[in-house]
């Protein structure tokens, strides 16, 4: 979801510095913030058209023709006292704790803005909608996505493993010699069939050794790349709402499109792995640029070897977004060829995925 382009006009300095102090260490990817002590650079900054979705105003920055302008929403910054409302305008009390004050805000710019309110539907289940995406190819994302499915479901956990490459690897992993397969279910996604469970029990695989379900692949690319926004959010949701799995594990191409946009605003969590080098930064550089909110992503280096250089990209800094997790380079996957070569082999990449998901849940 996109920040908030907040305004903030209040003629005491030292209130204003605190309370953007505290936005900025807890709501910093909820809101980005212009802030005024000058009633006359308030009204160039307003008068001059750049975008500007809700404003917090003291009373005495307060000038007529304000509400002309094209301000989605404007609130009044009060000190107190029994005034609910100013010029027809809603009230938020200065002292206050910081997050009730914040919350205020956005209930006044979502009431204004109903069409770009969060959906509250999304995450019925915390935690159930896990992605792996990286912008890197080649960068063992498929390989970290299939063990923690295995690791979530050595732990009593009911996992799907969806696999939206636009060349899918499931073959690698799992025997998908079946009649029907990802094609078929993404039919009757497109056909929004009302018998939702009954298809996915038919078409959805059980891997017996490691107890994840998943799908055939595709018969064609074209199926995948057919999807449009509205059926990712109807396949995402209906996945959600049968409740037949602790946790969705998505496995993305290393392509970027509006309908991962869509996953990932559906995602509880985003996995990107990426590399040491410098074209692993410059590929996460550009990705990052098409993203307005990193909240739920989190960052980790695969195939790391400690006498190689790492090159972090800049932004990951600014956004304070640490890499939270180093998998070492394991000679043993370079030729795997099923889920049993990993459990026999891969000793130091398992142990490393082992510590990923304690992190994370």
């Amino acid at each position: 979801m996109a920040k908030i382009n907040l305004i903030i006009a209040e003629t005491d300095g030292a209130y204003l510095k605190g309370l953007v102090n505290y936005i900025s260490s807890n709501f910093e990817d909820t809101f980005r913030i212009t802030c005024f002590t000058n009633r006359e650079y308030l009204e160039k900054y307003i008068s001059s058209g750049r975008i500007s979705d809700i404003l917090l105003i003291k009373t005495d920055m307060f000038y007529e023709g304000l509400m002309k302008n094209s301000i989605k929403s404007i609130a009044i910054l009060s000190e107190g006292g029994n005034m609910d409302e100013f010029n027809g305008l809603p009230v938020v009390k200065k002292y206050q704790p910081g997050e009730k004050l914040c919350r205020e805000i956005l209930n006044i710019y979502y009431n204004n803005n109903p069409e770009v309110a969060p959906c509250k539907e999304v995450k019925k289940q915390e935690g159930s909608i896990i992605t792996l995406y990286s912008p890197v190819g080649g960068i063992g994302k498929s390989t970290i996505a299939i063990e923690m499915a295995k690791k979530l479901s050595d732990s009593n956990k009911k996992v799907l493993y969806l696999n939206l490459e636009d060349l899918q690897s499931t073959l690698v992993f799992f025997e998908c010699s079946t009649s029907k397969n990802m094609s078929d279910f993404l039919y009757f996604i497109k056909e929004r069939d009302e018998n939702f469970k009954e298809v996915l029990k038919d078409i959805v695989l059980k891997d017996e050794e490691s107890g994840i379900n998943y799908f055939a692949p595709v018969d064609s690319v074209l199926d995948i790349e057919d999807l449009k926004v509205d059926d990712v959010k109807f396949m995402l949701q209906k996945l959600i709402e049968v409740n037949m799995y602790n946790y969705i594990i998505i496995d993305l191409s290393s392509t970027f499109n509006i309908n991962y946009k869509t996953i990932f605003e559906m995602s509880s969590k985003i996995i990107v792995p990426i590399g040491q080098d410098k074209l692993s930064s410059v590929k996460l550089q550009n990705f990052l640029k098409q993203l307005d909110n990193l909240e739920n992503f989190s960052f980790i280096q695969n195939k790391y070897k400690d006498n190689l250089e790492t090159i972090i990209p800049h932004v990951l800094l600014r956004e304070k977004k640490p890499i939270i997790q180093k998998i070492y380079y394991d000679e043993a996957l370079e030729s795997v060829s099923s889920l049993i070569y990993l459990k026999n082999r891969a000793s130091t990449f398992l142990r490393c995925i082992d510590e990923l998901i304690m992190k994370l849940l």
